[in-house]
């Protein structure tokens, strides 16, 4: 079985942190692509491994140097590219027009995450590299990497009108996080024999009664337990 479920704290999920949100979103990717995870973990291995060498330099140290900023330029590609993906499959089932905020629209703002949208994937591994390189010294001084596939940020917009969520209401913001977790659980759904349980936490405060009634609708819809 796989168990997800909507607590009090993501309410405020547009309003929480990048990393929450990001989070947010990768760890529903983890659910539909087990292998991310791994890329995950490894692209914070090479990070700290890069900022490690830096702070240790020497003549010595180029090449390897070289080799882990171009294992963490790949890395971090493939984990952006993932990302893409699923925010693109988010949205066509957010696309319904039966739903409320049926124009909600998911986006990433990352920097490679937008160059991704136009250019090929090995451009923008090459880029990033040459990123890494450029900010070595920036790198050495902070003790972190600047220019990161981690600065990515979840940003969902009502198209009708052109709000960001993080500028609804509280109640409205729980529907939306809804509407994201229902198209996900859509997603789930297609991978073979993957039984859901989903598990609602003090989840309609902030709703008023047509709200709870919309998200009943859904979750019957999508017959899970």
């Amino acid at each position: 079985f796989s168990i997800f479920w909507i607590t009090p704290k993501m309410t405020f999920l547009f309003q929480n942190s990048i990393e929450e949100r990001r989070n947010f979103v990768d760890q529903m990717i983890c659910s539909v692509d087990f292998s991310f995870k791994r890329f995950l973990l490894l692209y914070e291995k090479y990070k700290s491994e890069r900022i490690s060498i830096l702070k240790k330099w020497n003549e010595t140290s180029e090449e390897w140097l070289l080799l882990i900023e171009k294992k963490l330029a790949a890395t971090g590609i493939i984990i952006c590219d993932a990302r893409r993906k699923f925010v693109k499959e988010l949205n066509f089932y957010l696309s319904d027009p039966d739903r409320p905020f049926h124009s909600l629209e998911i986006g990433l703002s990352g920097d490679l995450d937008s160059l991704l949208l136009n250019k090929p994937a090995i451009e923008v591994e090459d880029f990033f590299f040459n990123k890494l390189k450029e900010n070595r010294k920036k790198d050495t001084l902070t003790g972190k990497t600047n220019f990161s596939a981690n600065k990515t940020d979840l940003i969902v917009v009502n198209k009708n009108n052109e709000r960001e969520a993080k500028n609804h209401s509280t109640g409205e913001q729980k529907v939306i996080i809804f509407l994201i977790i229902f198209s996900f659980i859509k997603i789930l759904k297609n991978q073979k024999d993957l039984k859901i349980i989903f598990l609602l936490d003090d989840v309609f405060s902030f709703l008023d009664k047509n709200f709870v009634l919309k998200v009943l609708d859904q979750l019957n819809k999508l017959k899970i337990q």
